[in-house]
């Protein structure tokens, strides 16, 4: 029987990072190059965008998203409270 499903091992296995690790605020995404020595051998690298899981406001409700650390500084991103809503007392 031929296998139909073809997983990346166990659950989480890509680090907790979404696949397409990409910013979904300025869609910042992963670089492709080479690491150059010396004798100018050229291997491959990636370099990473530096993504925070961030719980903020989009469409005014809360919502775990992944962000760039520079659009953070930017204050692109609305920040959302943690906790759950405390019921407000009559006074």
């Amino acid at each position: 029987m031929p296998c139909l499903f073809i997983g990346r091992g166990y659950p989480g296995a890509s680090g907790g990072r979404s696949l397409a690790q990409r910013c979904e605020i300025c869609g910042k995404a992963k670089l492709y190059g080479h690491n150059v020595s010396h004798a100018n051998n050229a291997t491959k690298r990636v370099w990473n965008p530096n993504l925070q899981r961030v719980r903020a406001q989009v469409n005014g409700r809360p919502k775990n998203i992944h962000v760039c650390t520079s659009c953070l500084k930017a204050g692109k991103v609305q920040k959302s409270a943690r906790g759950r809503r405390r019921p407000v007392a009559a006074a």
